[in-house]
């Protein structure tokens, strides 16, 4: 899972001037978060969320 997440973020990274390709980092960046808080502890979901999506 790690593996896959480094993999994903190293992809985005390599297009930082592609709006697009930011849009869909921040989207998986914000997918992986949530998946991870939530799996560990289902309280850091509400707070991450909260942080991420004002």
């Amino acid at each position: 899972m790690v593996s896959l997440s480094i993999d994903t973020l190293s992809n985005n990274s390599s297009y930082p001037c592609d709006p697009v390709n930011m849009g869909g980092y921040l989207a998986i960046k914000e997918n992986i978060v949530v998946c991870t808080s939530s799996s560990n502890h289902g309280d850091n979901y509400y707070t991450l969320s909260g942080g991420l999506d004002p």
